[in-house]
């Protein structure tokens, strides 16, 4: 693992290992010499898209924790949109529930969290796999986002502040330069075994 300097997290070289969640690897995706190239990825022969970029991460830690995945994309946020279908490994239907930031209907463990295009995301925005959910906030794992290995106490990349009103259940951007769509929200019930691989890798 790289260097981490006390006054500024150093970011680690592309494939770098940045912590392990539920099993599942995360890794670093910057490259200073070549930013733009990505190999694609497989999981058991599994696609999950191309190493190691935010969605890459989201469809692995699906596909490994619960046997389900999602079509392809260009990019993050079109997640939230119907028109991106999510389905068993095994081609089997799944149920999933898309909730707008501040809906009454809370994220799990392993809903994915879903930021808008603009500001800070730019034209992609971004996808995260929440990992833990309290009343006041919820652990998330990603990639392409910080590229800095966890400390050895923690399992997840970051802990985002949460709200618990009458109203609903909200999550606050990390800055106003951001905007949280909402979560998607994959009834596992009828899922497909889980497509386990030691390290989620």
């Amino acid at each position: 693992m790289c260097a981490v300097p006390a006054e500024k997290p150093q970011r680690c070289p592309f494939g770098t290992v940045l912590g392990v969640s539920d099993d599942v690897c995360v890794y670093s995706c910057w490259n200073a010499a070549c930013p733009k190239r990505s190999k694609e990825h497989f999981h058991n022969g599994i696609f999950t898209g191309l190493q190691w970029q935010c969605v890459e991460l989201a469809r692995r830690y699906l596909v490994v924790r619960s046997g389900v995945t999602f079509s392809s994309i260009r990019f993050a946020y079109q997640i939230f949109g119907s028109s991106t279908a999510f389905e068993r490994v095994d081609g089997g239907p799944v149920t999933v529930t898309r909730c707008p930031n501040g809906a009454t209907a809370r994220p799990t463990t392993g809903s994915l969290l879903i930021w808008d295009h603009g500001g800070t995301m730019k034209e992609t925005g971004h996808v995260a796999v929440i990992v833990r959910v309290e009343d006041t906030f919820v652990d998330i794992i990603e990639q392409n986002h910080d590229d800095t290995v966890w400390p050895s106490h923690q399992d997840y990349s970051r802990r985002l502040v949460a709200a618990t009103t009458p109203d609903g259940y909200c999550i606050a951007p990390a800055s106003v330069n951001e905007t949280l769509l909402g979560w998607v929200n994959i009834d596992t019930t009828n899922a497909a075994p889980p497509n386990t691989l030691t390290g989620g890798r």
